[in-house]
């Protein structure tokens, strides 16, 4: 969902909207931590 945080609407007829901004993309994002064995 939307938060109040996030700007929302695009620019002329650009067709991407804010919400393809960083703010919307992490919106849709979680962090994850990955290890790996270098040896």
């Amino acid at each position: 969902g939307y938060t109040h945080e996030i700007p929302f609407g695009g620019f002329k007829e650009s067709g991407l909207g804010r919400e393809g901004g960083h703010e919307g993309i992490a919106e849709y994002t979680e962090v994850k931590s990955v290890v790996v064995n270098l040896s």
